[in-house]
């Protein structure tokens, strides 16, 4: 395999391994002009089910690997609750070396992302060592408006030493090289075992605090955050990549800001690949219910300060024609 070929890589445990493999298919059936091999890292997965998946998968080449559990050990007490992501959030920042020299370009993909269509200019976009291509996070939005939100996340930016909102990036979707990934990732992951009780977003505020002054913007297009989506439907601006941040998932609710267009999807590559199924973990009525309501009191609060919409649609229409003609900007 030639040097010239990108690894898009995927790290998952048993619990997100549907909307995973549900992404792996979506990427397969909507990128196929460029070349690439993706890998998928599992955590905390049954040797018979790695077999089944890696079984599965092989069809399509894509290669199936096992995240060595004392690559996730620490030392002393790990609080994950504070951000309510698992451990195997981590596991991005183990896999650099696990994956053959021959790719010299990495991209990472969180496994609730979907490719709309074709990502090929996102895996041939060249890249520049020691640096990271990530989407600035939608904190920028809220930067000026009134209200304890921004206030919380002002004073955590300042503690990664962060000045500019638009400087912080979310980690869902980057590209980076991989000798850099191998080097970095070591950093983030000490990093983390001496501030993991300290910043809202564990293994993100590592990365953006590793990389900081080190990254280039990606278009919003190719990491399109729930966020983005509740002030621009991904259609009216063709996102790439559409990113299922926050609580409620898709592929376990027909409501909330992606509706049912997207359920539907993830309904349609379970009936093209009815094996992955198995790996689905529905939600309760009760939990389903108590989802529900939590969005409908933030869709009534939001109509009663529409104005703050009617501006971050604004700006964030006003970023978005930074990057025309563009895949990324320098930060």
């Amino acid at each position: 395999m030639s040097s010239e070929v990108p690894a898009v890589f995927y790290v998952s445990n048993r619990y997100f391994l549907f909307p995973t493999l549900s992404s792996i298919f979506q990427l397969l059936k909507t990128t196929t002009r460029a070349r690439y091999k993706v890998y998928l890292f599992l955590v905390d997965v049954s040797s018979v089910e790695v077999e089944e998946i890696s079984k599965h998968l092989s069809r399509y080449g894509v290669r199936v690997l096992v995240l060595p559990p004392e690559r996730l050990s620490f030392d002393g007490s790990i609080d994950f609750s504070r951000s309510r992501i698992p451990s195997v959030a981590l596991g991005r920042f183990c896999v650099g070396d696990m994956i053959p020299e021959c790719h010299s370009k990495l991209i990472y993909l969180d496994g609730d992302v979907l490719a709309l269509s074709d990502i090929s200019s996102l895996i041939e976009i060249p890249i520049q060592e020691g640096f990271i291509y990530g989407v600035s996070e939608h904190l920028w939005l809220t930067k000026s408006i009134f209200g304890s939100y921004w206030k919380r996340h002002r004073l955590y930016l300042s503690y990664l030493g962060i000045d500019s909102p638009k400087d912080y990036f979310n980690a869902g979707v980057f590209v980076v090289n991989r000798k850099t990934w191998i080097d970095r990732g070591a950093q983030c992951l000490e990093y983390f075992g001496r501030h993991n009780n300290r910043y809202l977003y564990v293994d993100q505020s590592a990365l953006n605090h590793v990389f900081l002054g080190k990254r280039k913007s990606l278009s919003p297009l190719y990491n399109y955050t729930s966020e983005y989506a509740m002030l621009v439907r991904p259609d009216r601006v063709s996102a790439r990549i559409v990113h299922f941040t926050g609580g409620i998932k898709p592929w376990e609710c027909d409501f909330g800001p992606w509706g049912k267009e997207f359920f539907n999807l993830y309904q349609r590559i379970a009936r093209e690949n009815p094996w992955i199924s198995k790996y689905l973990s529905g939600l309760t009525d009760d939990t389903k219910l108590t989802l529900a309501r939590a969005y409908r009191h933030r869709v009534f609060r939001s109509r009663l300060v529409f104005w703050r919409r009617v501006f971050r649609r604004y700006r964030f229409r006003g970023y978005l024609g930074q990057f025309r003609g563009r895949l990324y900007i320098d930060s």
